[in-house]
């Protein structure tokens, strides 16, 4: 089960559009890093990954149909972010969100190596102005050469709509020994700290009045 279909499948469930990702109505607005790239889930299996995190890739693009899905690549490509919309999927709670925690991980872990399901990795806090389930997580893909991706992940309702943002990239240790790879990480992150910290989403009444 991948990342963007776990709450679906669970609830009926995803995430939003940006700015960039501009459509009838706006889902959310961003600042856009340089070298970063967005694309519609149906245009984003073209991008590129870097050797050795093919699974990661598609762990973050494996989605659902019933949602409005964009896929952002860091510069470099080491750094993933996954923001979509589901559009009347609630209304719901916070609470909802957060019981389905136990059985989400239960879900992830069935595809991947190895996935931190503690309770302890989620719980209910503010994201983007609104109250969210927000996850941290660890994640363990790859056959041959296994790399620990931190994932994290804010879902929330907006109106009726259910908005879930995901970020996904390798742990630093993954290049220990790979000053290049450690260097374009760093770079990554810092980009994608900066995405998400951009990322607003306009409260549903204010975008209906649009």
């Amino acid at each position: 089960m991948r990342l963007s279909k776990v709450l679906l499948i669970m609830l009926c469930a995803l995430l939003a559009a940006v700015p960039a990702f501009a459509q009838e109505e706006t889902f959310a607005t961003c600042q856009m890093p340089e070298g970063s790239e967005s694309l519609y889930i149906t245009e984003a299996s073209g991008l590129q990954a870097p050797q050795g995190l093919e699974e990661m890739y598609a762990l973050i693009l494996d989605t659902n149909n019933l949602s409005d899905v964009y896929i952002t690549r860091m510069r470099y490509g080491r750094a993933l972010a996954s923001i979509s919309c589901t559009t009347a999927a609630g209304p719901g709670t916070v609470e909802d969100l957060l019981a389905l925690w136990p059985e989400a991980a239960d879900l992830i872990a069935k595809n991947v190596n190895f996935i931190n399901n503690s309770a302890s990795c989620a719980g209910v806090d503010t994201a983007f102005g609104y109250d969210a389930l927000v996850i941290r997580t660890d994640i363990a893909v790859g056959e041959e050469n296994m790399v620990l991706l931190e994932a994290q992940c804010a879902a929330f309702y907006n109106g009726p709509d259910l908005i879930e943002v995901w970020t996904l990239l390798p742990a630093e240790s993954a290049y220990l020994y790979d000053e290049q790879a450690a260097a374009e990480l760093q770079s990554d992150r810092a980009d994608l700290e900066a995405f998400i910290a951009s990322l607003n989403f306009p409260p549903y009444e204010d975008a209906q009045e649009e």
